[in-house]
């Protein structure tokens, strides 16, 4: 009997085949990063249902309403 493949491995073992392409390729490389910036012009997030992301950033931004924010639901 041989090994019966359940579940997410293949996609996993595409996440790593990704990852180590991406990696030769400097991508990760420190340089490549950048800082984010103190004070953004806007916020987006992108959530799956229920939207407790959404309550979290819009309860921190109350505060603070010179900075637009938006939320959108993933797609599923």
């Amino acid at each position: 009997m041989g090994v019966i493949v359940v579940g997410d491995g293949d996609q996993a073992a595409a996440v790593e085949r990704l990852r180590s392409e991406l990696e030769e390729r400097g991508w990760f490389d420190d340089d490549q990063k950048q800082q984010p910036p103190a004070f953004p012009e806007r916020v987006g997030i992108v959530t799956s249902l229920p939207r407790d992301a959404q309550y979290d950033i819009q309860s921190m931004t109350i505060p603070k309403p010179s900075v637009p924010t938006s939320v959108t639901n993933g797609i599923c």
